[in-house]
């Protein structure tokens, strides 16, 4: 909980920091029209199809009627782990194509490294 690490460290308190050599990736999800003019309130699906690997943060999001809408220009944040960048990175775009709403729009050069650069993160 970063919360609860932050508000210890304030305190002084001792803090157990666990990490990973593993490379961690994010996506943004944005509406039509992100970042000048949004346009927003489509609805979102495919949210529950994510695998258990994905961690999303809503961002620009909202219920209208029990159901998920975009409400901003960044809607949600998708973020995954793996030991192999390669496979990391495929393994987040396989996951985004599960999530639909009109409009959206994303970069699909995240975790995208020259050859040289990519040995170091995958030794």
């Amino acid at each position: 909980d970063l919360l609860e690490l932050i508000l210890n460290f304030m305190e002084g308190k001792d803090q157990e920091l666990l990490h990973t050599k593993e490379a961690c990736a994010c996506v943004v999800l944005a509406s039509e029209g992100y970042p000048t003019e949004v346009k927003d309130g489509k609805e979102i699906t495919g949210i529950e199809n994510l695998s258990q690997d994905a961690l999303i943060f809503h961002a620009g999001t909202k219920l209208i009627d029990g159901k998920l809408h975009t409400s901003g220009g960044r809607v949600l944040n998708i973020c995954m782990m793996d030991k192999n960048i390669n496979a990391l990175r495929a393994k987040l775009y396989k996951e985004i194509e599960k999530i639909h709403f009109e409009g959206m729009q994303y970069r699909k050069d995240i975790a995208l490294f020259e050859p040289k650069i990519l040995e170091t993160f995958n030794e």
